[in-house]
């Protein structure tokens, strides 16, 4: 099978499965691209009547590019290894060409979505100084090179060090021999370095976007999009050789991590908020707990790097305050939305297996929407809380804040809503 076809039947699979056409998706990215756009117009000052087109700030500029490329970049190991149909492919004899080629291309449509997100701003932009619309274009590109060929490339490589027993070895010195850690964490915690690299570098960036002589920020994208590219290169010269093997191992280990989930207790927060549940609802809840974090490391990293974002900028108070806090949210919000649609799917719900127990769907409903108000309580809220006291702007951060997070979450779920008659479909097939 090549490589145009498997991704054919991964589309048509994703049609009858959960998720629209690919024009509904661009178009609702399209929709909050505008919405941006507007708003950077309006702290630009073209809304004052005095009819000066000015530009929006650097700070402003690159906290919507992270806003619209960095859940493509997060998403990459889910595309890669952790899609409902990696069990199949990993049981079938398809080349890792062809199996590389569908994750380049499910990262460019990704990145797409996210860059359509970006545009109008950059329009914005270049109506009010087209130099400065340049230097932040250069800049999304070089976001949307990592994206697209950086990402995959480094999940590939991850894959590879658990498939080839590197990373038992790895988990059994950071244990120490008696702290049996997964190995699959590779797989989350390597993407998520990279990613936190990749912000940094766009932060470093910010001084030449805004227009101030400084050698470093063409520098730095420079060395980005270029690591993107030799990186991607290196990934299909060893996709042939790597990729079947890294996705039958990832399949095994995940199987053998969901046998022996009594390895990992739950936390303190999570105990306290399954006492609170009903009775029924709290050994599904405490399932969920533990299978998110074996199964989607990332999202506690997430949430990590959200809430030393949000401290971070309270305290600073940059003058794009609204911004930084905004995007920030943004992603958090989008990334709570996808959680609780996760948390209804395969492996963290099995709804055939789930029927079959004695327990209500209202209480499976309670526990999933629990986890996501704890995650959300504790990565969102209470980091959120600091940076508006910190801030000296607390009206402005907590809209801001409020504004990205509630406005990602509905856009996430627009975007994956299931056409009329699809969920039957997918529970009969």
């Amino acid at each position: 099978m090549t490589g145009r076809q498997l991704l054919a039947w991964g589309d048509l699979d994703e049609r009858r499965r959960r998720r629209g056409p690919i024009a509904t998706r661009m178009l609702v990215a399209g929709v909050a691209g505008l919405a941006l756009a507007a708003e950077a117009a309006r702290r630009a000052g073209w809304f004052d009547g005095g009819g000066v087109r000015g530009v929006p700030s650097a700070a402003l500029l690159i906290a919507i590019a992270l806003a619209g490329l960095v859940p493509a970049m997060f998403g990459a190991p889910y595309r890669m290894f952790w899609r409902h149909d990696a069990p199949l492919l990993a049981r079938l004899p398809i080349a890792g060409g062809a199996l590389w080629f569908v994750a380049v291309v499910r990262a460019a449509r990704a990145t797409a979505s996210g860059v359509l997100v970006v545009v109008p701003t950059l329009v914005v932009a270049a109506l009010g100084d087209a130099a400065v619309a340049a230097r932040a274009a250069a800049l999304v590109g070089a976001l949307a090179a990592a994206a697209i060929a950086l990402l995959p490339a480094v999940c590939l490589g991850a894959a590879h060090v658990v498939a080839s027993g590197k990373a038992h070895d790895l988990a059994a010195s950071v244990g120490g021999g008696e702290v049996p850690l997964p190995t699959t964490s590779v797989l989350g915690a390597l993407p998520g370095a990279v990613i936190a690299g990749v912000v940094l570098a766009a932060i470093f960036a910010a001084p030449w976007v805004g227009g101030r002589v400084d050698a470093t920020g063409p520098i730095i994208l420079a060395v980005l999009a270029s690591v993107a590219v030799l990186a991607a290169l290196a990934a299909t010269a060893a996709a042939p050789r790597v990729y079947p093997l890294a996705m039958r191992e990832v399949a095994a280990l995940d199987r053998q991590i969901y046998a022996h989930l009594e390895i990992d207790p739950i936390t303190a927060v999570e105990r306290a908020i399954k006492g609170r549940l009903a009775e029924d609802a709290r050994p599904v809840y405490d399932r969920m707990a533990r299978l998110v974090r074996r199964r989607y490391p990332l999202v506690a990293f997430a949430g990590v790097a959200a809430a030393i974002t949000y401290i971070a900028v309270g305290f600073v108070g940059p003058g794009e305050l609204a911004a930084w806090l905004g995007a920030t949210a943004a992603v958090q919000g989008f990334l709570a939305a996808w959680l609780l649609r996760a948390l209804t799917r395969p492996p963290l719900e099995l709804p055939r297996l789930t029927a079959t127990l004695p327990v209500t769907p209202s209480s499976v409903a309670s526990a999933r929407r629990a986890y996501v108000a704890g995650w959300s309580l504790v990565w969102f809220a209470v980091p959120a809380a600091v940076a508006i006291a910190a801030s000296g702007r607390p009206a402005t951060a907590a809209l801001a804040l409020a504004i990205g997070f509630a406005g990602a979450g509905t856009v996430s779920t627009l975007t994956t809503l299931r056409p009329v008659g699809e969920a039957g479909q997918s529970c009969q097939s």
